[in-house]
C-alpha cells in the first residue's frame, strides 16, 4: 500500500462503481455456497484464469523473428539444426543511479521522477514501497533523514507515530536510520528511512511495509530487504550485484 492523497469525487464514483460491479458476482456465488455448491472460474481452452498472463517476447536470432511464451519450451534454427530452447524470466531486476546498484523483485513496478531538486526512484509492490532519493551535495544525510520522518509524520496521527533509530547492512556498511510506525486509518505502516552519501552526492533511502494487525512486518517486506541486503553495491555496475539466490 502506498500513501497517497486522498482520491478525486470523480475518482472515488469510479472506484466504486467498479467495486460495486466486483460484489455482484461474488455475491452470487456466496448465494450458491450457501446452497450446498462451489463455483470456481471456469477454465479457458486449459488455461488456469485465476493466475496472472505469462509474459510473451520476440526473439530475434540472424534476423530471424520468432515469438516466444515465457517459461514454454519453443524450437529455434540453429547452425541450420533445430533445437529446443525456454526462456525464463529472472524474479529480480537490476537498477543503478550511477552512484549505487542493487537488484529489486521484477514484479515491483517501477517509477522514476526527474525532478531537479530531488530526483526519485521508487520500486511500488503490494505490501512493500522501496523509494531512492538522491540529493545536492551540500546536504547532510542525518539531516535529510530527520526531515524526512518529520514530514512523515505530519501526514499521520501524530499520536499513534513512534521513532526509534534503526540499521541496515548495506555492501559490508551499517547504515544508520529511524523506523517510523504508524498508523492511517485501519492500516498499519511502517518506514525504515536511512541516509548516506555515495559518489559525492546524499542518499536517501526509504522502505514502507505495511504491517499485520499484530505488527508484525509483511513476508514480501522481509524478502525485498534480503535482496537489498545480498546485492546493494556502492557502486554504478549492478552486474557486480550477485543475483538473488534461487
Amino acid at each position: 500500500m502506498r500513501t497517497r492523497p486522498h482520491a478525486a469525487p470523480a475518482t472515488f464514483l469510479l472506484v466504486s462503481i467498479v467495486a460495486f460491479a466486483a460484489m455482484v458476482p461474488r455475491v452470487a456465488a456466496q448465494e450458491v455456497e450457501r446452497n450446498g455448491a462451489t463455483t470456481r472460474p471456469a477454465a479457458a481452452n486449459g488455461v488456469d484464469v485465476t493466475k496472472e498472463p505469462l509474459q510473451e517476447f520476440v526473439l530475434e536470432v540472424d534476423g530471424k523473428r520468432t515469438e516466444v511464451t515465457a517459461e514454454r519450451s519453443f524450437q529455434i534454427d540453429v547452425a541450420g539444426k533445430s533445437v529446443d530452447a525456454r526462456l525464463t524470466p529472472k524474479p529480480d531486476r537490476p537498477f543503478t543511479t550511477g552512484d549505487l546498484s542493487f537488484r529489486y523483485p521484477s514484479d515491483f513496478a517501477f517509477e522514476y521522477d526527474p525532478s531537479e531538486d530531488v530526483p526519485s526512484w521508487e520500486f511500488d509492490g503490494t505490501d512493500t514501497v522501496i523509494t531512492v532519493l538522491r540529493y545536492d551535495p551540500e546536504s547532510k544525510p542525518d539531516e535529510l533523514v530527520d526531515s524526512v520522518v518529520e514530514a512523515m509524520t505530519d501526514t499521520f496521527n501524530r499520536r499513534s507515530a513512534k521513532t526509534k533509530p534503526t540499521s541496515l547492512r548495506l555492501d559490508g556498511r551499517n547504515v544508520d536510520g529511524k523506523r517510523l510506525t504508524s498508523r492511517l486509518a485501519d492500516t498499519r505502516l511502517q518506514h525504515d528511512v536511512y541516509g548516506f552519501t555515495v559518489g559525492g552526492h546524499p542518499y536517501v533511502l526509504i522502505i514502507q511495509d505495511t504491517l499485520s494487525e499484530g505488527g508484525k512486518p509483511s513476508a514480501e517486506t522481509v524478502e525485498a530487504v534480503e535482496l537489498l541486503k545480498k546485492t546493494f553495491r556502492f557502486d554504478s555496475n549492478p552486474s557486480t550485484a550477485p543475483a538473488a539466490a534461487r
